[in-house]
């Protein structure tokens, strides 16, 4: 059975979460990719902070609303492997793979600048 836990909501830019640019990034140097990576993920622990005494052994849905500044953008390109990951580093998501999470829905909405994230 799955079931709803959380909610969370991060804004932050979404470039931190395309996939065309990590592998641009990683293309055009493997340790500025990977301090990019990481940083993204000490960013993400912050926002996730209030998350910090869940812990997420089950099976489970997860809904990514994306706050999108502008509707030409490629949803396809957007990935939560940070914020999964940043949950795992945490202690809160056990593990991020098919057997935890059982399902994925990405939905987006156009937004102002300030606001764009997940």
């Amino acid at each position: 059975m799955t079931s709803l836990v959380c909610s969370i909501m991060i804004k932050d830019k979404l470039k931190r979460f395309n996939l065309n640019q990590a592998i641009n990034s990683a293309r055009a140097n493997k340790f500025a990719a990977a301090k990019k990576k990481k940083d993204l993920e000490i960013d993400l622990m912050y926002l996730l902070r209030p998350l910090r005494d869940m812990r997420l052994s089950e099976k489970y849905k997860v809904c990514a609303h994306w706050l999108v500044p502008r509707l030409s953008a490629d949803l396809d390109n957007l990935m939560l492997k940070s914020v999964f990951d940043a949950m795992q580093t945490m202690g809160v998501l056990k593990n991020d793979d098919m057997h935890h999470i059982v399902e994925i829905n990405h939905t987006f909405e156009n937004a102002k600048i300030k606001d764009q994230g997940v």
